[in-house]
C-alpha cells in the first residue's frame, strides 16, 4: 500500500461525524472479516444478520459487525481501512442491504470495455460505473462530485491522478442486496442470509457444471469456444471422471436452449453454472431467431427481420416511408412484407417469439435455482443498484445459488473470463478468487466467503505475501496447473524482472494452456522486448485464445515487423476472430505499408484460395483505414469544430493508430487549442500502454505539465497519462 497512512488521515475526516456501531468479533482468529449494514436493515433482519455472522465466525473468519446510518461512502472506507490495519490478516467485506453505492467516473481505463462519452450522455447514472472497488482498493483516490437526487443511495466519484491508474485490491467484498425496493426486501434479506447461515454449515464439493455460450458471444467462433473448453478442463479434471458431470451448451445446440437452461438451473445436483452471453440488467440474451430450415423458413425469417426493423423505427418516431423505400429498393423485397408489422395481432406474436429467446427475471420468480455459485460473463447483469436486477434473482430465489459474480456495466468479450477459476476447486473463497480480477465493473452479489471444499490456509496465508519466494517456487513445482499458474503469477510479483528468463522458460515448455497463458500474461505485463520478441512465436500457438490476444498486442505496440505475421494470422488462421483481430492490427500498425505486405502474401497463394478476392477485400479495408487515420490528422489540423475534434480523438481509445501520435502530441501541446479538446486528446494517449510511442507521449505530458497557465484539468488528465504509461494497463489482455 503506497500512500495508506496519508489516506486514512484525509478520510479521517469524515469518519469524525460518523454513526457507526462496531460489533467486536465473539472470538479472535487468524483472520478476519466484517459484515457492513445500515441501520434499517439490520434493525428489520437481526436474527439473521447474527445467524449469518456466526456461520462466518464457524467457518473460521473473525467477523466484525458494522452498522451505519446515512453514511457517505467515504466515511465507511475509513472505517474499513481501520479494521485492515489493526488486523494483519483482515480479508474482506460483506456490503449488506443499503449500503452506499460509489459510481465511479473518469476511470475507463480500469473497465474492459464501458467508453461512453460522459460529454455526450449527460445522465450521470448512465455514464457512470458503479464499483466497490471504491471500498476494496485503498490507494485509490477519489473526488466526491454529488449525491442522487432520486436515488440517494448513489454518490458519484471521480477518479482523481493523485492515486494510481490501476487497481490492486487489498480487500474483497460481495454485495448482498435484494433486487426490490419495497419492503419485501427486508424479507428477502432475511431468508438469504438464513439460508446460506445454514448452508455454511456443509461441506460443498464442485461435482457438476454448466456452461453456456450464447448468441454472438464467440462471434460463432467454435475454435474460441474450443478452448474456453480445454481450459476449464485443466482447472476441473474431476468434472470427467465418473460419478462427475459438466455439460457445455452452445447456442447452436438448439433453439429451445431457454427451456433447457431453466430446467437445468434447477437440478439439486448442478454445482456451478457459468454463462458467457450478451446481457441487460433484466436479461440474460441466448439465442438469435431460429435457423430457417427450408424456402418458407428463410421467407419468414426475412419477413421478421424486416418488421423487427419497421417496430424499432416506430418505438423511436421515425418516419418509415423511406426505411420501407429503403428495404425495397436496396434487397427486392415486396413491400407487403411490411404492411402489418404494427398490427397487434403481429406485435403479439413477435413478442412471444422474443419472449422465448432469452431469460428474463420474471422467469425466475417461481423455480428454485440450484448452483452455488453462478458466473455472468455478460453486460450489465450486476447492476446492482437497480431493482431486479437478473443476478439478485438468482440469489433472492428461495433455491440455493450462494454466490454470483456479475458485471454492472458491459463488458468485453476478449477478456480471460476464467483465469484462476480453479482456485474455487481448491477451497479459495470466492473473495479470494475474485481479488485477482481487476476491472472496475466486475463484481460478488452475494456471500463473499462462500467456498467449495476446505480453506486452504497455507495457500491464502502466502496469497498477499508477495516476498514469500521459496513458498511459490515451491508451488511451482506442483502437478496441479491450477498452482503453478497462480505460483507464476506471484513469483513474477515477487521480483518482476529476475522472473523474465523463466517465463520464457514456462512458456515454451510447460504442458498446460492455463499456464503458458498466464506465462505470457506476466511477459505483458513488462512490457519488455522479450515480450515483445515472444509474440513471433505465439503467433502460431495451438491456443486459439493466446493467438487472438497476440493479435492485439501486436496491433497496441505497433511493430512493423509484425505486419508479415499478422498477415499469415489474417489469412491462415483457422479461427475467424484471430483473422479478424490481425485484420485490424494491421491497419493499426501501417495501413499503407500493409498494403505491400498483403499483396506479397496473396501472390504466393494457391489459386483455389481465390488469392485476387482476397487481395481485393483486405486492400480495400486497409485504405479504408488510411482514410481513417487521415481524416483523424487532418481535423486536428483543419479549422473545423471541436464537437468533431472530440469525437475523433475519443476513436484512438479503441483504434490506435501509432501514425496518429505525434500529429495528436502537437496538438495537445498547442496553447491556442481548446482547453476541454486538449483534455479528450491527452486522455486518448493514455490508452498507448503498449506502443512504441509511448515514451514520445511521456515526453509530451512532461512538457505539457511545465506550461504556464494550464488549466487544472488539463494538468489533472496529463498526470493521469503518465501514470498510465508508466504503469501499464490496467489488465493487459484488455489494454
Amino acid at each position: 500500500m503506497k500512500r495508506i497512512f496519508i489516506l486514512t488521515a484525509a478520510l479521517l475526516t469524515s469518519y469524525l461525524y460518523a454513526e457507526f456501531t462496531l460489533e467486536e468479533p465473539s472470538r479472535h482468529q487468524d483472520r478476519s472479516f466484517a459484515i457492513v449494514i445500515d441501520r434499517e436493515s439490520y434493525g428489520k433482519a437481526k436474527i439473521a444478520v447474527d445467524a449469518y455472522r456466526a456461520a462466518i465466525e464457524k467457518d473460521g473468519l473473525a467477523c466484525y459487525l458494522m452498522i451505519e446510518k446515512d453514511e457517505q461512502p467515504n466515511a465507511i472506507k475509513a472505517e474499513v481501512m481501520k479494521l485492515y490495519q489493526a488486523e494483519k490478516a483482515f480479508e474482506g467485506i460483506a456490503l449488506v442491504g443499503d449500503v452506499p453505492i460509489p459510481m465511479i467516473r473518469d476511470a475507463q481505463h480500469l473497465c474492459s470495455a464501458f467508453k461512453m462519452d460522459s460529454e455526450r450522455f449527460k445522465d450521470f447514472q448512465r455514464s457512470s460505473v458503479a464499483s466497490d472497488r471504491f471500498y476494496e482498493d485503498f490507494d485509490l483516490t477519489f473526488k466526491f462530485l454529488k449525491q442522487d437526487t432520486l436515488n440517494p443511495l448513489l454518490y458519484y466519484f471521480s477518479l482523481t491522478s493523485e492515486g494510481p491508474q490501476k487497481i490492486d485490491k487489498e480487500i474483497y467484498s460481495g454485495r448482498i442486496k435484494p433486487p426490490v425496493d419495497t419492503e419485501e426486501k427486508y424479507t428477502l434479506l432475511r431468508e438469504y442470509l438464513e439460508r446460506i447461515a445454514r448452508q455454511k454449515q456443509e461441506i460443498h464439493e464442485i461435482k457438476n457444471m454448466l456452461t453456456f455460450a450464447g448468441h454472438g458471444y464467440h462471434s460463432e467462433s467454435l475454435a474460441s469456444w474450443e478452448w474456453d473448453l480445454l481450459s476449464l478442463r485443466e482447472q476441473f479434471p474431476q468434472l470427467y471422471k465418473s460419478g462427475h458431470e459438466i455439460k457445455n451448451f452452445n447456442h447452436a445446440s438448439s433453439n429451445h436452449m431457454k427451456k433447457i437452461l431453466l430446467t437445468e438451473i434447477q437440478n439439486p445436483a448442478l454445482d456451478m453454472a457459468l454463462f458467457h452471453a450478451h446481457g441487460a440488467y433484466d436479461t440474460q440474451y441466448l439465442n438469435g431467431y431460429p435457423l430457417p430450415q427450408n424456402m418458407d423458413g428463410y421467407i419468414e425469417s426475412a419477413k421478421l427481420f424486416l418488421r423487427s426493423k419497421i417496430q424499432g423505427a416506430a418505438r423511436r418516431k421515425k418516419d418509415l416511408v423511406p426505411l420501407k423505400e429503403y428495404y425495397v429498393n436496396n434487397y427486392g423485397v415486396p413491400i407487403e412484407w411490411m404492411d402489418n408489422a404494427l398490427a397487434d395481432s403481429m406485435l403479439l406474436a413477435d413478442s412471444l417469439l422474443s419472449a422465448g429467446l432469452d431469460i428474463y427475471t420474471s422467469d425466475l420468480k417461481d423455480i428454485n435455482i440450484q448452483p452455488k455459485f453462478v458466473m455472468f460473463d455478460q453486460c450489465f447483469n450486476g447492476q446492482f443498484f437497480k431493482t431486479d436486477y437478473i443476478s439478485g434473482a438468482y440469489l433472492f430465489n428461495g433455491g440455493n445459488t450462494i454466490a454470483a459474480v456479475a458485471n454492472s456495466v458491459n463488458v468485453k468479450q476478449d477478456i480471460w473470463a476464467d483465469e484462476f477459476l480453479g482456485l474455487l476447486n481448491k477451497g479459495f473463497r470466492v473473495g479470494h478468487w475474485h481479488q485477482t480480477r481487476t476491472f472496475l465493473e466486475s463484481h460478488i452479489i452475494g456471500d463473499p466467503t462462500f467456498h467449495f471444499s476446505e480453506v486452504p490456509s497455507d495457500l491464502i496465508k502466502n496469497l498477499r505475501l508477495n516476498k514469500n519466494e521459496k513458498f511459490w517456487l515451491k508451488q511451482l513445482k506442483s502437478e496441479d496447473p491450477v498452482l503453478r499458474g497462480l505460483a507464476v503469477r506471484k513469483l513474477y510479483e515477487c521480483q518482476p524482472e529476475k522472473f523474465i528468463d523463466e517465463l520464457i522458460n514456462l512458456y515454451n515448455g510447460d504442458s498446460s494452456y492455463i499456464v503458458r497463458l498466464q506465462a505470457v500474461k506476466c511477459l505483458s505485463f513488462t512490457r519488455s522486448k522479450a515480450f515483445e520478441d515472444i509474440l513471433l512465436q505465439c503467433a502460431s500457438d495451438p491456443s486459439e485464445m493466446i493467438r487472438r490476444i497476440t493479435a492485439i498486442w501486436m496491433g497496441k505496440i505497433g511493430r512493423e515487423d509484425y505486419l508479415p505475421v499478422l498477415t499469415k494470422m489474417m489469412m491462415y488462421d483457422h479461427s475467424e476472430r484471430v483473422a479478424r483481430q490481425a485484420d485490424e492490427s494491421l491497419g493499426l500498425i501501417h495501413p499503407v505499408r500493409a498494403i505491400s505486405v498483403v499483396q506479397k502474401e496473396c501472390s504466393q497463394m494457391p489459386k483455389i484460395a481465390e488469392p485476387e478476392i482476397l487481395e481485393e477485400r483486405i486492400v480495400s479495408g486497409l485504405k479504408r483505414d488510411k482514410e481513417w487515420l487521415d481524416e483523424i490528422i487532418h481535423l486536428l489540423q483543419a479549422d473545423t469544430t471541436d464537437k468533431a475534434r472530440k469525437g475523433n480523438l475519443r476513436t484512438l481509445r479503441n483504434y490506435s493508430f501509432h501514425q496518429a501520435v505525434a500529429e495528436v502530441c502537437n496538438f495537445v501541446l498547442d496553447k491556442k487549442t481548446d482547453p476541454d479538446t486538449r483534455i479528450v486528446g491527452v486522455e486518448a494517449l493514455g490508452w498507448f500502454t503498449f506502443s512504441k510511442e509511448r515514451e514520445y507521449i511521456l515526453e509530451t505530458c512532461g512538457q505539457l505539465i511545465t506550461q504556464k497557465d494550464l488549466s487544472a484539468e488539463l494538468r489533472e488528465e496529463s498526470v493521469k497519462t503518465i501514470k498510465r504509461l508508466k504503469e501499464g494497463s490496467n489488465d493487459p489482455v484488455t489494454p
